[in-house]
């Protein structure tokens, strides 16, 4: 009896969790076009939606950070991410979503795909992994080295994730003029196009 009724209590807690796991995968699927709503249900407090919400809303979340050294871009753009996912109240979507959301600097991304140049399946398939992931950070926009290959593997994840309204914050010492001098008009104007614009002020931090 009690091993009958200690099963029937492990079926509706697997049914309960079942049903809460479905319910935020289908909440996040319609992620793009209720943004503002998803915030709320996953639990992020008024207090920080009152601040966010005046940055993202109407752009699906993405930010384009730019300051000069020091003035705390990437921290901002790496603790808005964690911030994000520790709000989640499910711990299987916390999980779920630290697998779906990265942060990588700009050089360091195209270090990656360039070493797949032996490899044009293994060059495709990090091109496409950066284009399409659901949340991502790059980190230092326009200190990388200018070359063909490097403006068009950035417009072609920057375009890709610009069109699928993909959450992107960007962070660059560069304003978005300075940008389109130095990546292209093309690249400045999907990053104009997806992003809010947040200009930080004040000295480097660092420099204490």
């Amino acid at each position: 009896m009690a091993e009958i009724t200690s099963k029937m209590e492990a079926d509706r807690e697997k049914r309960a969790t079942d049903e809460e796991r479905q319910r935020w995968k289908n909440l996040r699927q319609c992620k793009n076009s209720n943004f503002i709503d998803y915030l709320k249900a996953s639990g992020v407090p008024v207090r920080f939606l009152n601040v966010l919400i005046k940055k993202i809303e109407g752009v699906n979340g993405s930010c384009f950070i730019t300051g000069s050294c020091g003035t705390g871009k990437t921290h901002i753009a790496v603790g808005s991410l964690k911030y994000f996912v520790q709000q989640l109240p499910c711990r299987h979507f916390q999980d779920l979503y630290l697998t779906e959301a990265i942060f990588i600097t700009v050089p360091e991304l195209l270090m990656k795909i360039r070493s797949c140049f032996s490899l044009n399946d293994c060059e495709e398939t990090i091109v496409n992994k950066y284009s399409s992931i659901p949340f991502l950070v790059l980190d230092d926009l326009g200190v990388e080295k200018t070359s063909d290959w490097a403006l068009q593997t950035l417009y072609i994840i920057i375009n890709t994730r610009y069109s699928n309204c993909f959450q992107t914050v960007i962070t660059s010492n560069f304003s978005v003029e300075e940008i389109a001098e130095k990546l292209g008009d093309r690249i400045a104007s999907r990053i104009t196009g997806m992003c809010d614009i947040i200009n930080l002020t004040g000295k480097d931090r660092r420099v204490k």
